[in-house]
């Protein structure tokens, strides 16, 4: 997906999601990668000035780039996103399947079946939510291996996509 589609659609599903003025906070994160200091600075800025005293979530698949040492201090806590979905289920079960639901349907390229969906799941390390979705649609769960191939308790293999 090009940047600019990507882009915008964040724009187009959350608005007011862009911080702008962190730029002076990047210097607090040295024990941060540096490609990373300006996510860093802008959860800062949203603990600090947007949101002072609220918890602020940064979900990342590149946790070790983000050292939770790095927010000492701040009400930034870093999550992976598999983490971070475990814990809105956890929180909100009912509000976290119907968004799940919804999202699922609004792929279009591929639409993706209960099942498939839930192996997307664990390929990208959701494995608690997906192991939740896959009992409450009674669909097969599939466990990924160390060589990247999907396995079913049925012993069939499929190869990892990505």
């Amino acid at each position: 997906m090009p940047f600019r589609t990507a882009y915008g659609g964040m724009r187009e599903a959350v608005e007011d999601w862009e911080v702008d003025g962190f730029e002076r906070y990047e210097a607090h994160f040295e024990a941060v990668d540096e490609k990373d200091r300006h996510v860093a600075a802008a959860a800062f800025k949203l603990s600090k000035e947007e949101w002072p005293g609220r918890p602020v979530a940064l979900v990342t698949k590149n946790v070790k780039d983000f050292p939770q040492h790095a927010f000492k201090g701040t009400q930034v806590t870093r999550y992976s996103m598999s983490a971070y979905l475990d814990l809105l289920y956890e929180e909100d079960p009912e509000t976290a399947l119907t968004v799940v639901e919804v999202s699922r349907k609004k792929l279009k390229a591929p639409k993706l079946s209960q099942p498939e969906y839930v192996a997307v799941l664990v390929k990208n390390g959701c494995v608690g939510l997906a192991a939740e979705l896959a009992r409450l649609w009674r669909v097969p769960c599939p466990v990924l291996t160390a060589q990247g191939t999907l396995t079913y308790g049925d012993g069939k293999a499929k190869k990892k996509d990505n």
